[in-house]
């Protein structure tokens, strides 16, 4: 499915993490998910932020995933794994370098 598009010159993610943990990703699952990731440029399920009862995304589970993406055992994860996070935005910019 990936290749007609990379054919094409886009560049996308290889597949999705975190669906499975989807509203309970924190602290203690985040770490295990992360060590898990092969390498290459994957979509990690997150979308860490404030939580706003009035928005939709943007319950409890956002304000448990920015926890947990800036806790310092998901840090030095992220380091020892040279995993870099990017933004869906950043993803072609990126996507020059995978060139």
């Amino acid at each position: 499915m990936l290749e007609p598009l990379r054919h094409a010159g886009l560049h996308c993610p290889a597949g999705l993490w975190g669906m499975t943990l989807l509203n309970r990703l924190d602290t203690t699952t985040m770490p295990s998910l992360l060590a898990e990731i092969p390498a290459g440029c994957w979509e990690l399920m997150v979308h860490p932020g404030d939580e706003d009862p009035g928005m939709s995304f943007c319950g409890p589970e956002r304000k448990r995933e920015l926890e947990a993406l800036t806790c310092s055992a998901v840090r030095d994860i992220i380091c020892s794994r040279n995993i870099r996070l990017i933004t869906f935005g950043d993803l072609h910019a990126y996507s020059h370098l995978l060139a």
